[in-house]
């Protein structure tokens, strides 16, 4: 069902040419007519779908606090590069896949990607090469939740 108040106004006008045209024309010269009014509504509320979708997308995205050259500053996920030092605190998302180096009882929420119930514990401490990476401790991975 269409919301009314975003189409009643502007489809007034449009529902009287229809009318009009439909009894004092015959069907197929108001095909035309009504294709290009059907048209015209989609287009309307698609565009008002993506903008709602667009504005929605904009609270979701992800920030994170860094340390770049030795200054501190809040920025979006996506501008993250290379040798940024991110800082994380309890409730923060992680904004991308990190290699933890100094840690303080540093829990993280993984369960999106394991699947399990528990928060795990990260250490900074090497591990080896072969240490699959669901089990390592070291590392932050995007998307999970700092507890």
């Amino acid at each position: 069902m269409l919301p009314k108040k975003n189409l009643e106004i502007p489809l007034r006008p449009c529902v009287g040419i229809t009318t009009k045209s439909i009894s004092s024309c015959s069907t197929k010269s108001t095909i035309p007519l009504q294709a290009f009014l059907a048209a015209l509504t989609w287009g309307s509320i698609t565009w008002k779908a993506e903008r709602g979708a667009a504005a929605l997308q904009s609270l979701l995205k992800i920030h994170a606090r860094v340390k770049r050259r030795g200054i501190e500053r809040q920025i979006a996920a996506e501008e993250l590069v290379p040798g940024d030092v991110v800082l994380l605190e309890s409730g923060n998302r992680v904004p991308a896949d990190l290699r933890l180096v100094q840690v303080n009882n540093l829990a993280i929420d993984e369960s999106l990607l394991t699947g399990e119930s528990l928060a795990v514990e990260k250490k900074t401490f090497k591990l080896s090469e072969e240490t699959s990476i669901s089990e390592r401790s070291n590392m932050a991975f995007a998307g999970s939740t700092v507890n």
